[in-house]
């Protein structure tokens, strides 16, 4: 989206392909100081970054198919014309392995280019205020890629950090780093295995987020449209989440809370306004227009057919027309969720798609394909402060609920006689709900090893149906093209996958 070719060698840098780790291209080729002269020229390889992130391969739709198809609240139908089927069975093989190829390609692509950006950028031209802006936003956005990388290629800290209570010595591995352009061009002659899972945490992705949120902090909550110091926050409110840093999690929350001037809608103009870009509950979202978008690789399109969406019409929720893959059925306990609050109006996201199923409204393009992806919202942030206010055992835990609960059911959410632990349930509940097809559920669970159930549907069979963490599907594979190309990671594949064998 939006690639500004400010010259041919900035485009070979920002968006050349990347068959495996972060590319086998010769960078002592590349003119760094001349890409990077002027701040106008980083803006452009900027640009670059925020397109890769609006790629189908990276938040533009996988990350929200992905986590939907491994979680508890939907179904892949079997004739979706592969896709994300192989992950809703978790039948995903070593050499078989659905999106896990093109993820690791994109996510690296991502990360290549904000390496060059975040290395150049100080010897441009242009103000300290100019500089600084772009270089927290590539540093923003490349923890959040190493983030995605953990997410899908490795186990949560709560099974890969020692001394955490499902640690094995075989979940331990992160993903390879690169941080700079010579860790690019030593990797070129010598590649090198997955560092610890630990280090990517603290040392990668905290640091990396930790750093732009320092630089950004001036520039206020933005306009959404990029990435932005409360978005920030809330990105690192939810990697400490992961690594069960409670406290941070709260003091990350609240800075975001401090920072942003959004509001959450009322009740009575949720089903008119939730779906409408740049709304008053969005932090940070991804724009697509009608010259610039994602077609028939959008997550829309993919997940369900084309609705009647009009509130208050007798044919609401009803299929318009089989625009669409109409792939994601919606599980019954979702809609059984939404329904156990009289009034709760979230209930509207429930409507129709092919074969009669139920599918999730989330998303509503004018047409069917043409629709943002918001990646921070509100919400969010107050359902990470109120789940670290719980852990803590603080009284304001059920206060920070009610801004999100009463605000979907116009009603307060009675916490008498909950326990910590029954507290912490219904926190993640609300998420659940709340960010559904957001990219959460399946990891809130798996970040704290919780065990969920599916109803058995269509590529979900009872021996998929009860899903403990156990099978070696919760991650992808570590692709075989990758191992291929680094010989350093071929005796690292995740558990439970076939080992590498050489010809």
């Amino acid at each position: 989206m939006k690639k500004y070719y400010i010259f041919f060698v900035l485009f070979l840098l920002v968006n050349a392909g990347c068959d495996d780790f972060l590319d086998r291209m010769n960078y002592t080729q590349i003119d760094e100081g001349e890409v990077f002269k002027t701040v106008e020229n980083a803006q452009g390889a900027l640009t670059g970054v925020y397109d890769k992130l609006s790629d189908a391969d990276f938040y533009g739709r996988h990350i929200q198919a992905y986590e939907a198809a491994k979680g508890p609240d939907f179904f892949v139908l079997s004739s979706s014309g592969n896709r994300y089927e192989k992950e809703n069975a978790y039948d995903e093989t070593s050499s078989s392995a659905g999106y896990a190829k093109d993820t690791w390609k994109k996510l690296y692509s991502t990360v290549k280019a904000s390496v060059l950006i975040i290395n150049g950028i100080d010897q441009a031209e242009g103000t300290d205020a100019e500089k600084g802006r772009i270089k927290g936003e590539a540093l923003a956005l490349r923890g959040l890629t190493y983030f995605e990388l953990m997410r899908n290629f490795a186990y949560p800290p709560i099974f890969s950090f020692p001394g955490k209570p499902g640690y094995a010595d075989q979940y331990k591995f992160g993903v390879p780093v690169a941080l700079t352009v010579e860790d690019l061009k030593r990797m070129e002659e010598k590649p090198e295995g997955r560092k610890d899972a630990k280090y990517c945490y603290e040392e990668v992705i905290v640091k990396d987020l930790s750093a732009a949120r320092d630089l950004l902090k001036q520039y206020g909550g933005g306009e959404g449209k990029s990435i932005s110091y409360p978005a920030v926050c809330a990105l690192l409110s939810r990697v400490y989440l992961y690594m069960g840093e409670w406290e941070a999690a709260r003091d990350a929350a609240l800075d975001g809370l401090s920072a942003t001037k959004t509001k959450m809608i009322d009740p009575k103009d949720y089903a008119g306004t939730y779906w409408k870009p740049f709304n008053s509950e969005s932090v940070w979202e991804l724009q697509y227009t009608e010259t610039d978008n994602l077609s028939t690789n959008s997550l829309n399109y993919l997940l369900r057919y084309q609705t009647i969406d009009k509130p208050g019409d007798p044919k609401d929720g009803q299929v318009e027309s089989e625009i669409g893959y109409g792939a994601y059925g919606l599980q019954d306990a979702w809609v059984d969720l939404v329904k156990e609050v009289e009034g709760d109006v979230r209930t509207y996201l429930v409507c129709k798609t092919r074969n009669k199923y139920n599918a999730c409204r989330k998303y509503i393009g004018n047409p069917h394909y043409l629709h943002n992806i918001c990646l921070v919202r509100l919400p969010e942030l107050y359902l990470n402060l109120a789940e670290a206010y719980a852990e803590l055992g603080s009284p304001d835990a059920v206060e920070t609920l009610n801004n999100v609960y009463e605000k979907r059911t116009d009603k307060k959410f009675d916490a008498t006689g909950l326990d910590k632990a029954e507290l912490i349930g219904a926190i993640l509940k609300e998420r659940r709900k709340e960010l559904v097809l957001e990219g959460h559920t399946f990891w809130d669970y798996f970040r704290r090893a919780i065990p969920f159930d599916r109803e058995p549907e269509e590529c979900i069979d009872n021996s998929t149906s009860h899903i403990d963490y156990t099978r070696p599907q919760v991650v992808y594979p570590i692709p075989e093209q990758e191992m291929d190309a680094n010989p350093a990671i071929r005796k690292e594949q995740n558990p439970g996958y076939s080992e590498y064998l050489t010809n």
